[in-house]
């Protein structure tokens, strides 16, 4: 996610929630795509949770999401051994590219064969 899709999502979200009269907190990751700009949000506050405090707060990030991500890489890995392996002439930059719809079926696959 960028910027630019964080602030467009929080304005629609702040939108509802005024239509709704109703007011939240929102605690979000500490990243730079999750800058506020200049926005003024009437219904939404904001808090970025503290750097470094990953493995605290999102005990996700650690577990599940950390777990997925080695598994993905993993593929990703193998992928490029046999595109070497089949075309010596592959660089090394271009042997571990995939395309999208490539990382939502790897994606897919891994999320359904995660345990709960």
């Amino acid at each position: 996610m960028n910027s630019k899709i964080y602030q467009n999502w929080l304005l629609q979200l702040d939108k509802e929630m005024r239509a709704a009269k109703r007011h939240i907190l929102l605690l979000v990751d500490n990243v730079s795509s999750h800058a506020l700009g200049d926005m003024v949000l009437t219904n939404i506050k904001v808090q970025k949770l503290p750097a470094n405090t990953t493995t605290y707060l999102q005990p996700l990030d650690a577990g599940v999401i950390a777990s997925f991500m080695a598994r993905f890489r993993s593929l990703q890995i193998d992928h490029g051994i046999e595109r070497f392996e089949a075309d010596a002439n592959v660089n090394g930059q271009s042997a571990y590219k995939i395309d999208q719809l490539q990382a939502m079926q790897w994606s897919s696959l891994l999320w359904s064969s995660t345990e709960a």
